[in-house]
């Protein structure tokens, strides 16, 4: 939390919670932080291991050992997430359906057709366990849940095939 004390000459800033203040923060400092933290997390405090940040306005908590790019990455994927969850409550308020907005599964005759296919196996290594159906063009690039664009790969090549995209 932050706070702006006004004495007789000048504005002082604290950084704190309600029951303990940490650091009284210098004008100056405090101005230049807000404009930078518009487009960068900015930290604002550490202590004992933790550290405040501020970002577009919103204040982040932390490790201390994170970085601005980290938290900045962060802060923009839970702002995604954020997104996301509003997105699927207004449709819920609107009467959609929840389930228009999530992957259809692979139909059942095409995971037979590709399992017949690939006789079992992984296609990269020939492993028999721990199969998963991977789509060779992924769905959210366009790629559709046909034999053509379906394989079978073993959990550990589907992984590394998942960190080359």
């Amino acid at each position: 939390m932050w706070e702006q004390k006004r004495p007789l000459i000048g504005a002082r800033y604290w950084f704190g919670t309600e029951n303990k203040t940490y650091c009284e923060l210098p004008r100056k400092w405090w101005t230049e932080a807000k404009e930078r933290s518009e487009t960068e997390a900015v930290k604002l405090h550490e202590h004992d291991g933790k550290a405040w940040w501020r970002y577009k306005g919103e204040l982040f908590s932390g490790q201390a050992n994170l970085s601005a790019t980290d938290v900045t990455a962060l802060a923009a994927q839970m702002q995604r997430g954020k997104d996301k969850a509003i997105e699927r409550a207004h449709a819920e308020l609107r009467g959609e359906d929840a389930a228009v907005h999530r992957r259809q599964p692979i139909p059942e005759s095409v995971r037979h057709e590709v399992w017949r296919r690939d006789q079992g196996r992984c296609v990269d290594c020939g492993s028999r366990e721990q199969l998963e159906f991977d789509h060779i063009v992924p769905v959210s690039k366009g790629g559709s849940s046909t034999p053509r664009n379906v394989e079978l790969r073993c959990a550990p090549c589907n992984a590394r095939k998942s960190d080359g995209i």
